[in-house]
């Protein structure tokens, strides 16, 4: 989100829930179903697919990472 310059409140309101919703999917404590990556994806206008891209594949964005504590987004599809 950081790289696409959103705030966790600017992204909780694209997506329509609130921003504490938005910081507990953020948490690397939490692993995201494809319809809410989706959604993430959507809000913040890029493909899904970057969020799975290895970094070497997508150079001008730095790793999802959350802007309130700085975390790495971990994202995984089961």
């Amino acid at each position: 989100m950081a790289a696409h310059g959103l705030t966790q409140l600017e992204l909780a309101e694209r997506m329509g829930i609130n921003r504490v919703s938005v910081n507990r999917l953020l948490s690397d404590r939490n692993d995201l179903k494809i319809s809410t990556i989706t959604k993430i994806a959507e809000a913040i206008g890029c493909d899904v697919a970057e969020f799975f891209a290895p970094e070497e594949d997508v150079p001008e964005q730095p790793r999802t990472v959350c802007p309130h504590c700085g975390k790495s987004i971990n994202i995984t599809v089961s």
